[in-house]
Parts: C-alpha cells; structure tokens; sequence
C-alpha cells in the first residue's frame, strides 16, 4: 500500500474543517490502477511571541502582515497553554486580539466573532470604550488597556493543513516477477511519482510503501462460485 502526505498551502478556514472529509479518486497510469482517498482536518493554531512593543493597531497590522492575526482563544485550555509558555514577569504586558468596539462591546480582531465566543475579562466586559485586551499575568485573565499604549505582542497563525492520501496499487502481471523485491518496489514508486508529477502532483507530497506482514503485495484472494446444480423436476 502506498502512503502520500502533502502540505496544502494558502487554503482558507472552513467553520466545517473540524469534520473529516473524504474525497475517491481513480487514476489510471502506465497500466497501474490506484484508488486514492484522501482526508483532512483542522490543526491547531501556532502562538507567536513579537519582542517588540507596538500600539494595539501596529501589533494587528503586523500579526496580519506575518501571520494570520493578533492572538485569540476558544477556550480557557487553550490560554492556559499559550501563557505558559512565556514568561510574563519580565514581559509586563502582551497585547491580544480583543478591542472594545462602537457599541462598547468586544470584538476579536479577526472580525468573525461567531467562531470566537470565549470571553475571560477581568471584571466582565471592558468598561473604557475602544480599549484594546491584554494579558498581564499568569492568571489567565484579560484586562482593558488603551490602544495608543504600547506592549509587546503576541500573534497567531492557522499552521498548513497535513492531507494523507492512501492509494492502493492493483497489479496485472503474467510474469514471474517478484513484486516484493526492494529494487522492484523502488523502480514501481519512481514510475508512480514521475507519471503523478507530469499530471500536476505537489512538489511536498511524499510518497512511500507501507508494508503488511513485511511485504508490499499481496496476491489478491479469488473466491470461487460454486456451479449451480439443474433445478430438480
């Protein structure tokens, strides 16, 4: 059996990714019949540490610059796990996605605030209209400060989506070649990737065997139909 991983890059979020998908194709090369299935889902976002200090809105267009936004969170587990992995004693303070909008509600910087519902203020919603969020300590908690202020940063980015595909290799041969030979098995992969590269195969796709019982092929089991017997008069 033979195992792809790619990196897919430049792909947007989809509010449904955390659903696997899966998708069958049939590609017919050099003889070689595969059936390739292919799966996917969310990964994790990366937290990035900026040392330097910016205003509120310096910080967010730097984060989108680089990276995909300013810092957020879905939940408390995942704050937890950012902040500790800094050291906020000698950081002070570190500016995250939230700010205070018209309204004198909280919004995330990314805008869609229905995938953002998690709110951790230090004493409910920010009082001070248009005051930007930051973390201070290692409680957790987020506190109001103003924008114009300057702190360092943090961002985050949506890490590329790993895909796997599984593609199963049929082989028609009268010959008495040993398929499970490692020259044969290497000669077999070159010709898969070379004809999967001419018909637009990513460059990071990584091909390789895997082996059941030590062997690549199996010999395919044919079950036999027993003859029907003449109806009786």
């Amino acid at each position: 059996m033979l195992h792809c991983e790619q990196i897919k890059e430049g792909e947007q979020r989809n509010n449904s990714s955390d659903m696997e998908k899966t998708v069958f194709l049939m590609l017919l090369v050099s003889g070689l019949q595969f059936c390739l299935s292919s799966s996917s889902s969310r990964l994790h976002r990366q937290y990035h540490f900026v040392n330097e200090q910016k205003t509120w809105l310096e910080a967010r267009s730097y984060c989108q610059a680089r990276y995909t936004d300013l810092a957020t969170a879905d939940n408390k587990e995942e704050i937890k796990n950012l902040v500790s992995k800094i050291d906020l004693s000698s950081i002070n303070c570190l500016w995250i996605g939230l700010k205070n909008g018209d309204q004198n509600q909280s919004n995330w910087s990314l805008g869609n605030n229905s995938l953002f519902q998690y709110r951790n203020w230090s004493s409910g919603e920010p009082v001070q209209q248009y005051a930007c969020g930051i973390i201070s300590d290692n409680s957790y908690i987020w506190f109001p400060h103003h924008c114009d202020h300057k702190h360092f940063v943090l961002c985050y980015s949506e890490p590329e989506e790993r895909k796997k595909q599984v593609v199963r290799v049929k082989v028609h041969s009268h010959s008495k070649m040993d398929l499970n030979d490692p020259a044969v098995n290497s000669a077999i992969l070159n010709k898969i990737e070379k004809n999967l590269k001419g018909n637009g195969l990513h460059n990071t796709t990584k091909l390789y065997w895997r082996e059941m019982d030590n062997k690549v092929f199996h010999p395919e089991k044919i079950t036999k139909s027993k003859p029907r017997r003449p109806c009786n008069d």
